[in-house]
């Protein structure tokens, strides 16, 4: 499928379709609720819209509703106390995991449409949840600056990884695998750093500024094609590229806005 885009406003979503000289509007929808997350499936067939209704809503690429986990009001059990703030396809797209500010991550059947796991652990809210590269852990971020590992399959917590012990603003803000190295893990956070974790042995390797002084850093994203560079969206305007192979691992800033979000 061609490479798309998604933004949203409020509780209005948009697909585009770029080029080089500019981007198409290709879908338009208004839902119900205001979207905190999006997500597309790892084939663009589908788009996850995290809502602050505590509901995923699945979207076509053509901005047709294929429905809404959980399906009806009356599953009111099933639905996350408060907004959902991330949102992971698994990699057949099959499930799909979000976080939210109950604190919880939840697998969701969406060929059943239904609940399938919760997994427990966080004291905080979750910003940033993703699946490891061949499905075997669901690894979240909250806003304590706590990385849990999870197992998909038995739901039970096989990792816990801190930024630091220290009390500050450290809250996790996303997290991204490598594609080159299957046990690596970034993450960025609020005082401006990006972090890489060892998930085989559960510890943190580096962690490196990103952004201005009291500037959060927002995304980091791993490059499909470069082995080691990532790119860090910071609140100070800046993205910056960092090569973790190389020593003082920062390369090169390139400022495109007031705030920002990355992905290559």
């Amino acid at each position: 499928m061609a490479e798309l885009v998604a933004t949203v406003s409020g509780a209005d979503v948009k697909v585009w379709r770029p080029d080089a000289q500019r981007a198409e509007c290709v879908a338009s929808t208004a839902l119900e609720c205001e979207v905190s997350a999006l997500q597309w499936s790892p084939t663009n067939g589908a788009l996850a819209c995290g809502g602050f209704d505590g509901r995923a809503h699945l979207l076509k690429p053509s901005g047709e509703l294929l429905g809404v986990i959980p399906q009806a009001p009356e599953d009111v059990a099933d639905v996350t106390s408060g907004a959902i703030n991330a949102l992971a396809f698994s990699k057949g797209s099959r499930y799909l995991a979000t976080g939210g500010a109950d604190a919880e991550v939840v697998i969701w059947d969406l060929k059943r449409k239904s609940k399938l796991k919760t997994l427990s652990g966080h004291v905080d809210e979750v910003n940033a949840v993703t699946y490891s590269p061949g499905d075997q852990h669901v690894a979240s971020g909250s806003s304590s600056g706590a990385v849990l590992l999870h197992s998909p399959v038995s739901g039970l917590a096989v990792g816990e990884m801190r930024v630091s012990d220290v009390p500050g603003d450290r809250g996790i803000t996303s997290l991204h695998y490598s594609p080159h190295r299957r046990q690596m893990l970034a993450s960025s956070s609020m005082d401006g750093c990006v972090q890489l974790w060892d998930t085989g042995i559960r510890r943190l390797g580096q962690s490196i500024p990103a952004a201005a002084a009291n500037a959060p850093c927002y995304q980091a994203s791993f490059s499909p094609t470069s082995s080691g560079l990532i790119a860090a969206a910071c609140g100070d305007g800046r993205v910056t590229l960092l090569d973790v192979n190389a020593p003082g691992a920062r390369s090169e800033e390139r400022r495109v806005g007031k705030e920002c979000r990355s992905r290559w």
